[in-house]
């Protein structure tokens, strides 16, 4: 099978459930922890010039778990690709359909996972 972030071979359906479950069960645990910690200063629109400062300054550790959070977003978006692609080919579909994830993301999905092998 090699790795999920591989773009080379194939993988059947089981193996497609099985690795793109685990893909987004990972982003969505990421997401809820690192959304919580945006950092986002909640300042009111009538606040003074100096509150406002002060709020975006005690933003700080909110930049470094967004900036992780997005890092781990990038890893799972390729990751799912990469799976994407393996399935298509083993389903005899060409791989640049995976473009297709731009638009269509949950169908796809779900079109991989019910799609049968072509062997």
């Amino acid at each position: 099978m090699g790795s999920i972030f591989s773009f080379q071979g194939q993988i059947g359906r089981g193996e497609y459930i099985k690795f793109i479950a685990l893909v987004y069960i990972v982003l969505i645990v990421v997401a809820s922890v690192f959304g919580g910690m945006s950092g986002a200063p909640a300042v009111d629109a009538a606040a003074s010039p100096e509150d406002m400062a002060a709020a975006m300054e005690s933003a700080g550790p909110g930049v470094l778990s967004m900036l992780v959070f997005g890092l781990i977003m990038v890893v799972g978006t390729w990751a799912s690709f990469a799976l994407g692609v393996k399935r298509l080919r083993d389903a005899g579909l060409p791989p640049i359909l995976v473009v297709l994830n731009l638009f269509v993301g949950p169908l796809l999905t779900l079109f991989l996972c019910v799609y049968p092998s072509k062997q």
